[in-house]
């Protein structure tokens, strides 16, 4: 009992220096040297107390997802991981850059929604694989990504290999002018999220050879449209295997809390602020202030009811001729090639309005709970990915391009389909 509650409350008060870390970042060096990025500070004393109120509101939900039951242990790290990198630095936005009073009762309420789905949303069984045998489905997955990559590295980028950070954007300008085939458009996102898991999967089988093709792989995907989550993705790998099992989930608000520290570190000795431009801004504040942009453009243009996602496929055409993100990107950064993708909140209100925050928290928890039934049973190094995976795309995008193009549907499969009564031995 009392282990319990010295559990808790290190939990808690982790949670209380995480979020006073964000106020002290966005107010040290985010409002100082990125105001142009429409970064204000706005700060008063009852937004600040607004700001922490809704935070307490959630918190009891957001302790009990560290706790949650080991049958659900990839479905708690998901839901610790999304509160910590999209709830909590939205909190610390409030105080600073204040919502409307409707989008507040919105955004909180989307928020109580998913923790109210998270426990009466029931898990959909599903079949395991339960031999020691991986079936010729997962080989031809995998045999058919790699051709993906290997094709259109050859093809159209000469099966270059480019690993400097610094070129990404030129790589992802000439990415955009090839006209790819429609099936290779799906294909390729798909092999940044499974590749890296069956990466992880042969390496406990002591596949090293494997590993090293399927790593060369990876990397020519990378040098192919310089997706840099591509790398994120296979350094995480590493990580994952070594570093992280189900019993470090207490340990995510510490990682961030690091990062956090390690950015104010960074600019009182060295005066500089990489670590806030590149991990803090873009990772923790940027999509919470994207979820504001949508919300005020919503405000008075129709909403797309899916007219941009899968209903194009039964030719229902939307209003927007330009992708969304993309007028988003243009409307309030003055670009249209900055494109505001955005997940999560910023999805559910641009398809629907406020319908869509109450009915897309339920659609989320099922998902997120679908994919822990194809996953159970798998040795915890394989899951780290998938974690990560669905955090990432699930907070940058809509959750039906998650599904079909950025491979999550193909995961759950593949997640299945991997041999787990004996986890020593997959031949």
């Amino acid at each position: 009992m009392q282990t319990r509650f010295c559990n808790n409350f290190i939990l808690i008060v982790s949670i209380f220096v995480y979020r006073i870390l964000l106020d002290l970042c966005y107010l040290i060096i985010i409002t100082r040297y990125y105001e142009y990025l429409n970064y204000k500070n706005e700060f008063s004393t009852v937004n600040y107390i607004i700001s922490w109120s809704v935070l307490l509101l959630l918190l009891p939900f957001i302790v009990s997802f560290f706790k949650w039951k080991n049958s659900e242990r990839l479905f708690a790290n998901i839901m610790s991981l999304i509160f910590l990198i999209r709830f909590i630095p939205g909190t610390s936005l409030m105080a600073f850059m204040p919502m409307p009073l409707n989008m507040l009762v919105y955004y909180v309420l989307y928020w109580l929604l998913i923790c109210f789905a998270s426990y009466i949303v029931r898990p959909t069984r599903v079949y395991n694989n339960m031999s020691n045998h991986m079936p010729i489905i997962l080989y031809a997955i995998m045999g058919i990504l790699c051709c993906t990559v290997l094709y259109i590295s050859g093809v159209y980028a000469g099966f270059r290999l480019r690993l400097d950070l610094g070129s990404v954007y030129d790589l992802r300008l000439e990415a955009r002018s090839w006209d790819l085939p429609v099936i290779l458009t799906y294909l390729l996102p798909a092999a940044v999220t499974i590749l890296p898991i069956f990466l992880i999967l042969f390496w406990l089988k002591n596949k090293i050879i494997v590993v090293g093709m399927l790593t060369f792989v990876i990397l020519l995907n990378f040098s192919v449209n310089g997706m840099k989550s591509i790398l994120f993705f296979l350094v995480l790998c590493f990580i994952g295997y070594y570093f992280y099992n189900e019993n470090k989930i207490r340990l995510l608000p510490w990682v961030f809390i690091l990062i956090l520290v390690s950015a104010l570190f960074e600019y009182k000795f060295f005066n500089t602020y990489l670590i806030a431009g590149f991990g803090v801004i873009r990772s923790l504040f940027t999509p919470s202030k994207i979820d504001y942009y949508y919300y005020d453009f919503f405000q008075t243009h129709e909403f797309d009811y899916f007219r941009q996602s899968f209903l194009r496929w039964f030719g229902v055409s939307s209003p927007y001729k330009v992708d969304i993100a993309r007028i988003i990107g243009n409307e309030y950064y003055g670009n249209i090639d900055n494109s505001a993708n955005n997940g999560l909140f910023s999805d559910a209100y641009k398809n629907f309005g406020v319908i869509g925050i109450f009915v897309f928290p339920f659609i989320l928890v099922y998902i997120f709970k679908l994919l822990n039934s194809c996953a159970k049973g798998l040795d915890f190094r394989l899951l780290t990915l998938p974690i990560f995976v669905c955090v990432t795309w699930f907070s940058s995008a809509s959750f039906t391009n998650v599904l079909l193009t950025n491979g999550i549907l193909l995961m759950m499969i593949v997640l299945a389909c991997i041999p787990r009564y004996n986890s020593c031995n997959y031949d």
